[in-house]
């Protein structure tokens, strides 16, 4: 077992008393050998993220192309998924099968920044753990950050990918920015290649987006005073407060 694993063990709280990598009585042997009960409780036909023989089912999140995750949640027993989870956070590539027999897809933990997680006890065989990239937190980026991660709710209908990404830019950017402007905003940012899909599963999210803090924005909008942009007409807040073109 690598210096890598022990750490991750350490930060999962598995034990590994033979020293062998078995972890006979931590998360392997909760995690792979599980009994019937168990399973009759869990959800069926969810996506499973395996890492070093040990697995947890999946029922959400959202991936980047190259296999990054910015988001995991993570359904099943408590220790497996602590593992996987502390796993991601020392870079750790893990897989992921989408459905049952089907290839299984490399995930990776995101090397630039930490991970925030939550869980929820569902009963006193699951839990719920839920893996947050700290991109996807706008009050957490530092200034040298150039890149965030929003997603969309499906249980928020009125929940734009226009609005969320102009909430994002009001709390990152000292620029004065009107909310109106979220269809201009999002215009720009998909036609400058600022805005990129990530892959997302599961019954919560609908969308989810990383995205480049713009650079030109300032330019951008005095075009757009101009009557010069070619994003289409800026909406500007008249003094009644009423947003007019």
């Amino acid at each position: 077992m690598t210096a890598e694993d022990e750490r991750a063990r350490e930060l999962a709280g598995v034990d590994d008393p033979k020293g062998d990598g078995s972890g006979a009585s931590g998360g392997r042997a909760e995690g792979g050998a599980r009994d019937k009960k168990t399973k009759k409780e869990r959800k069926p036909s969810l996506p499973v993220v395996i890492g070093d023989g040990i697995d947890s089912e999946s029922d959400g999140g959202a991936l980047q192309a190259n296999g990054i995750v910015r988001l995991l949640s993570l359904w099943g027993p408590a220790t497996p998924a602590r593992y996987l989870s502390a796993q991601l956070a020392t870079g750790k590539r893990l897989q992921i099968q989408m459905e049952p027999l089907g290839t299984f897809t490399p995930l990776w933990g995101a090397q630039d920044g930490a991970y925030k997680r939550l869980r929820c006890g569902v009963s006193t065989r699951l839990s719920h753990t839920l893996l947050i990239d700290r991109h996807c937190d706008a009050t957490g980026l530092d200034p040298s950050d150039r890149t965030f991660t929003f997603t969309v709710r499906r249980d928020r209908p009125n929940q734009t990918a226009e609005t969320v990404y102009a909430a994002f830019l009001i709390a990152l950017l000292d620029e004065p920015i009107d909310p109106s402007w979220a269809d201009w905003l999002w215009r720009r940012a998909q036609a400058k290649g600022e805005a990129r899909p990530l892959s997302v599963w599961g019954t919560v999210l609908r969308e989810a987006w990383e995205c480049d803090v713009p650079r030109t924005l300032r330019a951008d909008i005095s075009a757009a005073r101009a009557g010069e942009s070619s994003y289409g007409p800026l909406p500007f807040p008249d003094p009644e407060g009423n947003a007019a073109a």
